[in-house]
């Protein structure tokens, strides 16, 4: 299971470990929500049916966008595209529950085209101009829907299945203009939060030395790895402003499976699209104002976490799912 499930299982020794050491969330969550309540807050103009995960990660993609360009291969939609059409048991569980093929020629027409716009578009370091902003964000949902058939067995209620589909344009047609809206209005919000630094140097969608032990923990962004201090944030999109103990158990998640310090991680936080906000600590700092003990230093932290993750029982198979669903 990935590193959020480990979290929300109490029978989890990660959780545990990380509940034991990082007590006194309290204080910090109480004060930061404190912050927060006379921010404003972009509301999506209509009902979003239940939608709601799917423009949280949707946004996840179009941020990244303003800093690189990954290519689709690398991206945890394109491994939820290939979960679609090339893997035989989740292809045969949609199949018995009544979900759609979705054709391998639509798949490849999407990302192939994601790649030919992104080359047009150039969206790294600028505001793109309205048509070109709500484009983009099309193809940001298409590549939430297939990122959500790899996180989760893929449902037949997707769009992509309840959609008669039979061309990449099928989906990018998938969104109703208020998604599209919702997304444009938080992209401007980023934008002006972040156009001065839009030219750092960044790394995303990290995953972490310790990632494969625990069925997979990838964060979002980590901002000017490799020069001055690397910032290691995670993109929390609610329309309910507020910080939970558990957002900060992940983030200190992420930072302990950096078993080898590979990314010299100093600074953590978390940006909130729907508010337009930023709010981080100096690792150290928030470790201790939390509850680590002084004379432990985060580099004992992660050896001990180390230790934890290596005790867990292998990670669920494929097969092994499926039979036990």
């Amino acid at each position: 299971m990935p590193l959020t499930s480990h979290i929300d299982d109490p029978q989890s020794p990660i959780a545990a470990f990380l509940k034991t050491r990082f007590p006194n969330t309290r204080s910090v969550v109480s004060e930061c929500n404190k912050s927060l309540r006379e921010d404003k807050t972009i509301k999506p103009t209509e009902p979003m049916d239940g939608h709601f995960g799917t423009l949280g990660t949707a946004i996840d993609y179009r941020l990244r966008y303003y800093f690189a360009a990954t290519r689709y291969q690398e991206l945890v939609a394109w491994k939820g595209a290939m979960r679609l059409i090339d893997d035989g048991i989740w292809k045969g569980i949609l199949e018995s529950v009544g979900g759609l093929d979705l054709p391998k020629r639509v798949v490849a027409d999407f990302f192939q085209n994601l790649a030919i716009t992104l080359a047009e578009l150039q969206p790294a370091g600028r505001k793109l101009s309205h048509d070109d902003e709500q484009l983009l964000n099309r193809y940001c949902i298409g590549l939430a829907l297939f990122e959500q058939c790899f996180r989760v067995m893929p449902r037949p209620s997707s769009p992509l299945f309840s959609t008669n589909i039979s061309s990449y344009e099928d989906i990018l047609s998938i969104a109703p203009s208020h998604w599209i809206d919702d997304l444009c209005a938080m992209s401007e919000a980023f934008y002006d939060y972040f156009r001065d630094g839009l030219n750092k140097e960044a790394i995303l969608n990290p995953t972490f030395d310790g990632s494969g032990f625990i069925g997979g923990a990838d964060a979002d962004i980590i901002l000017e790895y490799g020069h001055q201090q690397s910032c290691l944030i995670d993109f929390k999109t609610s329309v309910k402003a507020s910080i939970q103990g558990k957002m900060l158990h992940q983030l200190l998640g992420y930072c302990l499976l950096d078993f080898s310090n590979q990314y010299r991680i100093e600074r953590v936080g978390f940006y909130l699209p729907r508010q337009g906000r930023f709010i981080g600590w100096q690792l150290e700092d928030l470790v201790h104002q939390i509850g680590l003990e002084p004379h432990v230093s985060f580099a004992e932290l992660r050896s001990e976490f180390r230790e934890v993750v290596g005790s867990l029982p292998p990670a669920f198979t494929l097969t092994q799912l499926v039979a036990q669903s």
